[in-house]
């Protein structure tokens, strides 16, 4: 039987065998290896400017709140003269140059170099850590906020402005992606989203590094790796725009909890914008889609660093043994901590094998998936669960 450490060893192997496009060898081999990287003033001016000027549109929207909704997260000062932003839920929803940029970009290239060539989007958000009282992000990890099939979802952070320690940069543990998953439950059974006190104090935090950099500086971590960001005292705000991707064979076991609107459960990305989530084959002349096709598809990626051929276009391996813990986290998602009836855990198989079957479904419909393969991963779904 495969430990979850061998797994993730033959995939690392597997993705060296092809050549990175954007990454140097060496940083490909930290990120395995330290579960995080900072690629200082990876992202051209010409990009910056634009999610600038999105940015300070959504600011400029928000003065009209007086409270917080579903796309604007509001801090309690709040006014219209003075706004003061959390955070702006789904942005690729809210400005067509966010999804442009997670599209068109070279963050697909890199997540490529890092997870295997074949990738697609998951979420985004953009997190503003305002001035003179942005509040600390305590400890955590993020796959237990959306759990998947594998470990491969990644978080590439965006730095719009240059960001000094003063400003609460994000903090990594070194190394933790290779640890234990944490309990994001609060003690009474309700959902906290960060570790408690008592494990928080058992990490190792000297060790921590912090990632101040430039504009145009993009951060990465994967989804296990332990990190937290300190509070923003500073004049100075720190809006970080986050995009999450991982490999096309990453799966998830519950909903986005970021989800586009209209979204269905297979596709991550549609809008008033009506572009569908990329299941993108780097290099590859277009993106291909987990969905039906949009009545305005994304046009073809246009990085200066993508070209035909230079990617294979094998999809990896689609099914992996569900991780228990994942599951488990799944369970505690859906139904809290209370005990389930024999009846209920029927209903949440039958239910956990529809998703996951209209999901493989989805990708024979986009001809990424052939009927033989189909038939395999259903087989294997069913030995997993039963």
């Amino acid at each position: 039987m495969l430990t979850k450490n061998m797994e993730a060893d033959m995939l690392v192997d597997e993705i060296r065998r092809t050549p990175a496009k954007v990454l140097t060898e060496e940083q490909r081999e930290s990120y395995w290896e330290k579960g995080y990287l900072l690629l200082e003033r990876l992202i051209p001016e010409e990009w910056l400017q634009r999610l600038r000027a999105a940015t300070d549109e959504m600011v400029e929207r928000s003065r009209a709140l007086t409270a917080s909704d579903r796309v604007f997260d509001l801090e309690p000062d709040h006014t219209a003269d003075a706004p003061r932003l959390r955070r702006v839920t789904s942005p690729v929803d809210q400005h067509p140059d966010y999804w442009a940029y997670a599209r068109d970009s070279l963050l697909a290239d890199v997540a490529a170099d890092l997870v295997g060539p074949d990738v697609a989007f998951h979420h985004s958000k953009l997190n503003f850590k305002w001035a003179r009282g942005g509040a600390e992000v305590k400890w955590h990890q993020d796959i237990q906020y959306w759990p998947h099939t594998n470990y491969t979802p990644l978080t590439f952070g965006t730095y719009l402005y240059d960001c000094g320690m003063e400003q609460g940069p994000l903090g990594v543990l070194p190394g933790s992606h290779a640890g234990p998953l944490y309990d994001l439950y609060a003690d009474d059974g309700t959902w906290a989203g960060a570790l408690s006190d008592r494990d928080a104090a058992e990490l190792d935090t000297e060790r921590t590094v912090y990632l101040p950099g430039p504009a145009g500086s993009v951060s990465i971590h994967n989804c296990r790796t332990a990190h937290h960001s300190a509070a923003n005292d500073s004049p100075l705000g720190r809006p970080l725009l986050l995009n999450v991707y991982k490999a096309a064979d990453a799966l998830p076991y519950t909903a986005n909890p970021l989800p586009s609107a209209g979204c269905t459960a297979t596709s991550t990305r549609c809008s008033r914008h009506t572009r569908r989530s990329p299941l993108r084959r780097s290099g590859s002349s277009s993106p291909t889609s987990t969905a039906s096709p949009s009545p305005t598809p994304p046009s073809a990626p246009t990085s200066p660093a993508a070209g035909p051929g230079s990617h294979s276009s094998r999809l990896l391996p689609l099914f992996r043994a569900p991780d228990p813990d994942l599951i488990q986290e799944a369970q505690h998602r859906r139904n809290g901590r209370s005990d389930m009836a024999d009846a209920d855990n029927k209903n949440r198989k039958e239910k956990d094998l529809l998703e996951r079957a209209q999901a493989y479904l989805s990708l024979l419909s986009a001809s990424l998936l052939s009927a033989d393969e189909l038939l395999k991963l259903i087989e294997a779904m069913l030995r997993a669960i039963h």
